[in-house]
């Protein structure tokens, strides 16, 4: 890779002290629809897919693209898988607030359930969607990033949430390699 930026472009926040250049983990990723942001990290690339990159070492979680995330977490494989499951679900992720499979549970919020994943959509006290999704296996929850003011958005970005944790829960079932 000679024509990225990213660390070696040394631009944005790579330039800065201050700001950790690794330990990053991917908490959350979001398709934008289109690219229509610029990375928190390089400030240069314009991204539609989005990688939510936190560091105990920084206070602010930073939204980042493919290049920067990997570096950031030392993981360009994952950070490449991460982006190719973004783009390999765009159809599924348009479809997925009107799936069928929705129904209201009993304490009166949508719900649907995808395998081992039960995804469940409520709204906050001052009226936005937010949205959780459990892994039933291994009892584990991830929320949505940020709040929405229509539920289809708060459905779409808790598909992008299942995604992730789907990844999640598959990297913790890999065998480990004992030499």
């Amino acid at each position: 890779m000679s024509n990225f930026d990213g660390p070696g472009a040394g631009r944005g926040k790579w330039a800065r002290e201050g700001v950790p250049k690794k330990g990053w983990e991917c908490v959350n990723v979001e398709d934008l629809g289109e690219p229509s942001q610029i990375c928190e990290m390089c400030e240069a690339m314009e991204i539609r897919y989005v990688q939510y990159m936190r560091n105990p070492r920084y206070a602010d979680t930073l939204a980042c693209g493919l290049v920067c995330a990997g570096h950031m977490s030392e993981d360009l494989i994952g950070a490449a898988n991460r982006d190719k499951t973004l783009k390999n679900n765009t159809r599924k992720r348009k479809t997925f607030a009107s799936r069928r499979g929705w129904y209201i549970n009993g304490k009166g919020n949508p719900q649907i359930k995808d395998g081992w994943y039960r995804v469940t959509m409520f709204k906050t006290p001052n009226g936005l969607w937010k949205g959780v999704v459990n892994n039933t296996h291994i009892d584990r929850s991830y929320f949505t990033r940020d709040l929405f003011e229509s539920l289809d958005d708060a459905k779409r970005a808790a598909f992008d949430t299942m995604l992730l944790a789907q990844e999640h829960h598959l990297q913790s079932s890999m065998p480990v390699n004992r030499f």
